[in-house]
């Protein structure tokens, strides 16, 4: 049902905003790889449909996202993390996604996950190579 919701062309308001978002995050925490599979899929349509509004929420997607790549998935939603990030990397800003980043590093998220620390760190460095520097 959100799936096809996402696709209607009305959008959504401040108050269902925040629940959609409230309601991503809760499926992407799900240890099921059907569930997360599926959450990410429609995740990733959400993001390239409605990336313009969802600027204060990219941090939080990202870090999940860096955290899904370096925790063992199944091949699938392996691929469909990277893809995920790919939409994240080609749908922002690149100054902004650093800022992202480094809020991650802040946070003290990836402290004690040396593999997302890896992550970002790739991340990080993908995102260099590509900006206008």
């Amino acid at each position: 049902k959100l799936k096809t919701r996402i696709n209607e062309e009305r959008g959504f308001n401040t108050r269902e905003r925040r629940i959609v978002l409230q309601l991503f995050e809760n499926l992407l925490n799900d240890n099921h790889a059907k569930i997360l599979g599926t959450t990410l899929d429609v995740l990733d349509e959400f993001l390239a449909l409605y990336r313009t509004n969802l600027t204060d929420w990219g941090s939080t997607i990202l870090a999940k996202a860096l955290y899904l790549q370096s925790m063992k998935q199944t091949q699938s939603n392996f691929d469909r993390v990277m893809r995920l990030l790919d939409t994240l990397h080609r749908s922002f800003p690149y100054d902004l996604q650093l800022t992202w980043c480094f809020s991650i590093l802040d946070s003290r998220q990836v402290n004690s996950n040396s593999k997302m620390k890896g992550t970002l760190l790739e991340y990080m460095s993908c995102t260099f190579e590509v900006m206008d520097l």
